[in-house]
């Protein structure tokens, strides 16, 4: 991430992270959850208010179309907690965000433009590849945290407060 903030201009990748999620970014948890918890609102507050500088820092640095995504950001995950959280933003966006660079990549080859069927087969594929990356993601974290979980239940491991939370 922080090579795609520079990229942006953006010197201050953890806290562009944070104002691009509308979260706190923990290491600990590998998970967002569509809902901030009271303690998360109360950072995210906090945060605003004692880095209001540095947020205004970054804002400035980005250019001016990537305003627009803070902006429908901001409606998608308003509009998200309106109708009760019932799908994972951060799935369905990166999703839409993988179908666009496919069909980006697909318009910029050579020989894909001209026949529609090879663009949509790009996209498909590249669609695909990411579906199969974030499932076998998804998995290797279930698998992991079961096995922690096994491993502590059966004693062989003691499992400190931080992974213990983590696997609540």
């Amino acid at each position: 991430m922080r090579r795609y903030s520079n990229d942006l201009g953006v010197k201050d990748y953890f806290l562009f992270c944070e104002m691009l999620l509308q979260r706190p970014i923990s290491m600990r948890e590998l998970t967002l959850g569509n809902v901030l918890s009271r303690e998360e609102t109360s950072y995210m507050r906090d945060m605003a208010v004692h880095h209001f500088d540095s947020v205004m820092q970054v804002l400035k640095a980005l250019p001016r179309p990537m305003l627009l995504v803070f902006r429908n950001v901001n409606t998608v995950r308003c509009i998200n907690i309106t109708l009760g959280a019932p799908v994972d933003r951060y799935f369905v966006m990166a999703k839409c965000a993988v179908r666009g660079w496919a069909k980006t990549r697909a318009d910029d080859a050579a020989v894909l433009p001209s026949l529609r069927i090879l663009r949509w087969a790009w996209s498909f594929w590249e669609n695909l590849k990411f579906e199969c990356a974030l499932r076998s993601e998804v998995a290797m974290m279930s698998l992991t945290r079961s096995l922690l979980r096994l491993l502590s239940y059966c004693g062989v491991i003691a499992v400190d407060p931080d992974v213990y939370q983590y696997l609540k």
